[in-house]
Formats: structure tokens, sequence, C-alpha cells
């Protein structure tokens, strides 16, 4: 009553939006006028023609205000319905790919028939990889004990627990876990363990139980639940209800079957022992039972009254028909005769109860209702409001009406129609307003106009034969148009806390290099929409690494890091053609140097690789070197040989340790004296001389980088020259030089801050080394699998070439974002490569990555 009563009245109060209130504009419109005007315009009264204009645009204005304050979901609303097209909800924008081990057990938790798993660091590595503590080297074996294992950093381990006994869950979970990996890490090992069977026994006394088989059945379950706990998943309301935000609660990988509480997941980690104490507890805990008497936990190898200790290498489980037969439930002091049947269905039925279904996406996120089309374009002219003795409504003028009054009234609408025009093309500005906001489009249209043909009445032959044409016509403000829609394109990217300013920046500098034949402004605004449309993955999955169980040849099959670096250089997706065949199409690599540790296919091919091969034949290249022939040696320059058979006690003849110099096809050089008569056929068939590899170092073909070029130093013959383009190197650092013929071995560097691409060693040039070779620090890093990741760059498109004296270097830059985007806790490496050096390195990466897949 208290409702019906109270009376509904209109507020007198100014309206708080100016542009709504009618008076207010129009004392403001006449204030104005006054101004202007002065003496020569007197009489404001409504009878005035000019004070009726004023009023009808007023009027207009107060509509177009009124429009404007309709709902934001209206406003955002198009004539298709969508309403948040480029406003991403919480759980697409929020989510992340699994971070933490927590996050891993979610998303292994989240495979259909997984009831539980665990996650945790591997130490070890199978085969074992060893590091030589004296030459740093790496190796598979350890011969004389003397070497030590090589921890691999980023490695898991994944233990599960199933649901049901049948069924092999473990492809599942490998899929979905290749899926979501991360750069620098892998999974060393999936285990699903077996099952340990757990038996009560001893004596339950019960009271008042109307079903003592149903009581039994829900009896087992609690013990069944406190011995493997059931992890629960919630919808997004009942995440919500434990009082945590929207932020906390979606802060994580994005599940199926909805949200797991991590304080639950926590608490269930893997049990090492079960105590009869906490058993106990849960059987008082069941309404229902007196007393528990001589409980025991059995497995099939140990019975306990205390504490039974559990196999790490298996689950417990509770073994409901074993136990029903060694419990017994008491009444009254009258043992009860169970329907252990009865019992293990209704067990069964009740297990199923938690199994989780796959929640619709309403229970996992927030789904926010469409807006109306409220048509806020729609433009009524302002002459249809204009009393009627004016003649310019629908009506017109009666044919009674004089020439001049027909021209003074065609004059009249003339004057109307720039303000029609004005006031349509507010409207329709404010049709678009989701235009504005949008990156769904390319078009960069700002600024929009309505034509007015056929709203004004009885004016289409007012307007010029190319109106529409002329007004459909953008060109002229196409750079205006292209600042402001950067500008609204820099306002999205600035709510994820992104920006693109140095890379536009560098855009006009590069403008005349670039192979896209697109305006440095345009393609600005395409690269940012592009960004903002793969937003959802380009945040959530920027740590993400390739799924090396899927064909690499799917050019979508590529990290998100490789994404998102991508985008953040306007670099275009892959499209699954090999750089190396094209003259000017941008694009790069990442390797993951985890993925190159070896495994146990890499054991056995070890073991054959150090094999002793005989060598067929010495010739003398000249007083330094000899040419030892062996077919098929496989042999790279640099590596390290030991040749025996050729000595005695007291002449070691070739016996002895040596480098491959220079390698070819059936033979390679050593640096020795050349030996006559130990190189003769009949000596070299009686004695049967071998050589076998003593040191495979992975370190120096995964890290080293090669040298240009060697030069004589001017006025120093005991010097040479080298140029490493960036080198980085410090004055007197220690590198280690391999793969030449005259330069092999370690030297402390010389750097002259003034030519920073050169540095020299104390070394004779020689004027015939044929090779080039390769380099490495000796502070670099001796374990060249953990946390690295190398991004190989081709170095010949317009925008990746470097130019000396250039102020403004796009490699740099690169270099820059690849080092920003990339994870502090990984080590990177960029490698730039010509075209032949990229086509080695393409064949052999996407052969190893097939490789990779098939393992």
């Amino acid at each position: 009553m208290e409702t019906l009563n109270t009376s509904q009245t209109i507020s007198n109060a100014p309206l708080e939006e100016k542009g709504m209130d009618f008076q207010w504009l129009r004392d403001e419109g006449i204030k104005h006028l006054q101004r202007l005007s002065g003496a020569i315009w007197t009489d404001y009264n409504l009878h005035d023609p000019g004070v009726t204009i004023l009023d009808q645009l007023c009027y207009a204005l107060t509509d177009l205000s009124y429009r404007i304050d309709y709902d934001i979901d209206d406003l955002l609303t198009g004539k298709d319905g969508n309403t948040f097209e480029s406003l991403y909800s919480p759980a697409q924008i929020l989510t992340t790919n699994p971070v933490t081990l927590l996050d891993i057990r979610k998303i292994i938790i989240d495979v259909p028939d997984v009831k539980n798993a665990w996650v945790e660091l591997a130490m070890d590595t199978d085969p074992i990889i060893y590091l030589n503590p004296t030459d740093k080297s790496l190796r598979l074996t350890n011969p004389d004990e003397t070497n030590v294992v090589l921890p691999i950093k980023g490695l898991y381990k994944v233990f599960i627990e199933k649901k049901n006994v049948g069924g092999d869950v473990q492809p599942s979970v490998r899929k979905r876990l290749m899926a979501c990996r991360n750069v620098g890490e892998d999974f060393a090992e999936i285990t699903v363990l077996d099952s340990q069977m757990i038996y009560l026994s001893g004596n339950i006394e019960i009271g008042e139980v109307e079903d003592v088989n149903a009581f039994a059945a829900d009896l087992f379950l609690r013990i069944s639940r406190f011995i493997s706990p059931v992890i629960s998943f919630y919808t997004l309301d009942e995440m919500l209800q434990k009082g945590l935000q929207i932020d906390e609660i979606v802060d994580g990988p994005l599940l199926q079957h909805g949200f797991i509480d991590d304080e639950e997941l926590l608490k269930y980690d893997r049990k090492t022992e079960l105590h009869t104490s906490d058993i106990i507890r849960e059987l008082m805990d069941v309404q229902g039972v007196s007393a528990v008497n001589n409980i025991e936990l059995i497995t099939s190898a140990t019975s306990e009254k205390w504490r039974l200790i559990l196999d790490t290498q298996k689950t417990p489980k509770l073994d409901v028909t074993k136990s029903m037969d060694l419990l017994k439930f008491v009444k009254n002091g009258l043992t009860i005769t169970l329907d252990k049947e009865s019992i293990e269905n209704q067990y069964e039925t009740l297990l199923s109860a938690d199994e989780q279904p796959i929640l619709d996406i309403s229970e996992r996120d927030i789904v926010l209702p469409k807006g109306d089309y409220r048509n806020p374009g729609n433009y009524h002219s302002i002459q249809h409001h204009f009393p009627k003795a004016y003649g310019i409504g629908e009506l017109g003028l009666p044919e009674s009406a004089t020439i001049e009054q027909q021209a003074k009234t065609r004059q009249l609408k003339a004057y109307l129609l720039f303000f029609d025009q004005l006031i349509a093309n507010y409207h329709q500005q404010l049709e678009q307003v989701k235009e504005l906001f949008s990156f769904q489009s390319e078009d960069a249209t700002t600024y929009f106009r309505q034509s007015v043909k056929g709203l004004v009445p009885n004016a289409d032959d007012l307007l010029a034969a190319n109106y529409e044409e002329w007004l459909a016509d953008n060109s002229s403000q196409l750079e205006t148009d292209q600042i402001r829609k950067n500008k609204f394109l820099n306002h999205l990217l600035a709510r994820f806390n992104e920006s693109f300013t140095d890379y536009s920046l560098f855009l006009f500098d590069y403008s005349n290099k670039s192979s896209k034949n697109m305006a440095p402004l345009e393609q600005s605004m395409r690269d940012k929409m592009q960004f903002l449309r793969n937003y959802p993955a380009i945040s959530s999955d920027r740590f993400k690494a390739v799924d090396y169980t899927e064909s690499f040849a799917d050019p979508v099959n590529r990290s998100g890091l490789e994404k998102r670096i991508a985008a953040k250089l306007g670099i275009p997706a892959p499209d699954g053609t090999l750089l190396s065949e094209q003259e000017n199409r941008e694009g790069f690599y990442l390797l993951e140097h985890i993925l190159l540790r070896p495994i146990m296919e890499d054991y056995m091919a070890y073991a054959d690789f150090l094999v002793s091969r005989n060598i067929t034949a010495f010739e003398k290249v000249d007083d330094t070197y000899v040419k030892c022939t062996s077919k098929a040696h496989g042999l790279q320059s640099g590596e390290q040989v030991t040749i025996n058979g050729t000595g005695t006690l007291t002449d070691p003849g070739y016996d002895g340790d040596y480098i491959a110099e220079q390698v070819l096809p059936d033979s390679f050089l050593i640096k020795s004296p050349f030996l006559p008569d130990l190189s003769t056929e009949s000596f070299i068939q009686e004695h049967v001389p071998t050589w076998i590899r003593t040191t495979v170092d992975t370190t120096f073909l995964l890290l080293t980088r090669p040298i240009e070029e060697f030069a004589a130093v001017n006025g120093d013959p005991a010097l040479t020259r080298c140029k490493v383009t960036g080198h980085g190197l410090a004055d007197q650092e220690l590198i280690e030089i391999n793969g030449t013929v005259g330069y092999n071995g370690k030297f402390v560097v010389t750097v002259d801050e003034e030519q920073p691409d050169y540095f020299s060693i104390e070394k004779p040039f020689s004027a015939d080394e044929p090779g080039k070779g390769r380099w490495i620090s000796s502070s670099q890093k001796k374990d060249p699998y953990s946390l690295q990741l190398t991004y190989v760059f081709p170095n010949w498109q317009d925008r990746f070439k470097s130019e000396e004296k250039d102020d403004n270097n796009f490699r740099e830059f690169i270099e820059r974002v690849v080092r920003e985007e990339t994870p502090v806790h990984l080590t990177v490496y960029v490698r730039w490569l010509n075209k032949e050096e990229m086509a080695v390195f393409e064949t052999t990466y996407y052969q190893f990555l097939e490789q990779l897949r098939n393992t």
C-alpha cells in the first residue's frame, strides 16, 4: 500500500546533462546570437523565424544527447546484434597457459578419467649426461668415473592416478601437456601409477540404522575418499560464493570441467603413509557409528595397526570387496549379515556421482547479455517540425503559392540543409561508435557521414548530382583518419598495458625498405589490429612452446612466444614455405635447447659414434699435416680423435691424441710429421691402425658463432684480426676457435673499442687458411640445454639488413624486443644467417622436429 500511495512526479530540477536541457540550449543560443548580431537583431520572441530555427536545432540537439545517453551495451550493439565483439570476457583475457606446477596439475586433472596428478622436478635425465670437470666437455658415458652428472633444468616428471581400472590415459595426458608446454621446459616422464589395494579389518559397532547396506556403502565411500581424495570442480558462481574475486578465480589455465580451488588441491598431495588413527576418526564421524575396535590397515604385503607405509610407485585405493570380508558390523552384540552385492552396487553408484561433466561456457565465464540495437543513426530531418506556414515540410506550399514564395522557401530549405547534414553526420557518428573502438575491420574511417537524400522532405533536387559520391569519398581525409584510428588502437592496447610506440617510429624510418608496399600509418594500424584480434592467445600463450608431437609443417603449430614477438614486430604469420626459398618474406625460428638434450635413441647412436674405425692410408700433405684415409668417418672439423696401432714401446709412431684439423668426405687431416715407414701399404695391412673419437662436445656445435674473416694486423705479423659482427667480447677474454686448419685452440683476445666488430688473437696470419672457423667464449655455459633459447633470423630481408652507421638499426630493435618479451629466466641467443646457412638450418631443423615427433 505504501508503494501505491507514493506519488509519481516529473522532477523540475535542472538536468545534469546540459545537452538534454532544451531551455538551457535555447538560452545559450540566444546569448550567442546577441553577441554576434548586436543591435542588428533585437527581436528574440517566438514569432521570429530565426528563433524558430534555433528552437528546432535545440530540439534536435536534445534528441541527439538523449541517444548519446543510451546504455553503452546498446551503443555497442550493431545491426547484427553482436555487442561485445571487441571486448574480451574474463575467461578469454585473464586465463593463462599453465605457469606453475599447480597449474600443470590442474590441466592433467581436467583430462577425462584422471582422478589426481602430481608434478615433480626431474632431477636427472635418461640417459644421464656427464660433464668432464677438466675440459668441460659433455659425455653420455663415465668410464673412469671422474665425470659429474649434469642436471638439466626445466624437466618435469608427471604421476597420474586414474579413476577407472581399464583404459590408458597416458596418451590423452601427453597430448594435453604437449599442447600447453612452456618454452624451455619439457616432460621427461609421464607415469600412470598402479593401484595399491588397501583393506580394513576390525569391528564397527552401529546404532540405529534403517538400511545397513546403504549405511555400509556410505561408510566405505567416506573411507575411500579419505584414502584417495576426489578433486572437486566448481562453477564460476560457486567460486564467487567462496569469497574469491573474478581475477583470482580465472588466474590460471582455462579448464573444461570448471575451476579447482588452489587450497583444496594443495591439501591433496601424494600420500606416503596412512595412520590408523585417521581412519578411526573418519569412521567415528559417520552418523550411526557407535564405536570401532581393532582397526587395522592391510595390503597384500603387510598388516599394520598404527601406521602403514605406502608404495611410492603406486596410489592407494580401498578394496571394498575384501574389506567387507574383514570388517564386522555389530549391533547390540550381534554380528549383522551384509548383502555384499547390494553394497557394491550402491558403492559404485555413489562413486559415479563424483564424475564431473564438462561445463557450459556460461558456467565458466561471465557471459554478458547482448544489448538492444536502438538504431541511433536514424535521423529525422528538422524540416519536418517547422510550422506548416513555412512550407518546408512534407506538405510543402499550397498550389496558390507565388513564384517568389516558392523561391524563398527553396532558399530556406537549402540554408537548413547545412544544419541537416551536420546533425545527420553526428547521428551517423553515434551509429558507428562501435567501429571507433573496433579492431575487426581494417576500415580506417573515424569521421562518418550520412546522406540526407530522401531524409529531407522535397529537397533532393537541391543536392548536387554527385552528392552521394562526394559524400562517400574519404580520400581527402584518409591520413587524418589513419592518425585518429591509430590513436584509438593505442588506447585499446594501453588497456592491456601494451604499446607499439617504438615499432611505429621504426616503421616511418624503414617505410622505404618495407616490402609490403604500405604507408607507415596504414601498416602500423593493421599490425595493431592484428595484434588485438589475436590478443587472448598472444597474451595467455605468450610462453607457450611449439607442440612437437604435431607436424611443424602446419604453420599454425608455432610457439606462443614466436607469435607474440612476430606480432610486435609486424612479421606476418608463417605460410608453410621455407625462408631460404623466399627473397623478401620475413620470419624467424625459435629453437629450444632443452629439446636437443640426448634421449635413449641418441644413446644407442652415441655408442656407435664412439666405435673404433680403421685407417687405410697415411699420406703426406706438407711438412705439418698428414692425411688419414677412413671411409665414411663422420667427423667434423675440430673433433678430437685418438689413433692406435702404429706405435711400439719405444716409438709411439702416429699413436696419440689429435684434432681433426680439416675433414674431407673420406679422410681427415692431423697435425703430425709424416712417417714414411709407418705409411706403407704393407705396414698398414699388418698393423691395422684405428682411430676413435675421444671428445664429443655438443656445446661447441650448439653455441659457436662463425668467424666472418681472418685478416693480417698492420705492423704486427704475430697477430691475426678476426671479424665477428657484434661479438660482444671484452678485452682479454678467453675464447676457443675450432673448425680451421691453422687457428684452432684457445686465445686471449684483444678488443679495440673503435672497431667493435673485430678482435685480435696472438697467432701469425696465414693467407692459406681454407676455412673461416667458429668460435665460442670459454666463459660460455657448459650446460647447453637448460633454460636457453636461440632465435634464428634471416639477414637478407629489407628490414633485417644491417647497415653500418645506421642510428636506427632495425636489427638492434628486433634483438631488444626479443629480450624484452622472452621470460627473464631464459638465456637468449640471436643468430643471423645468410641464405645458404638458413637452407642448411631449415633442412636440419625440420628433420629434427619430424624425428622428435615420431619418438
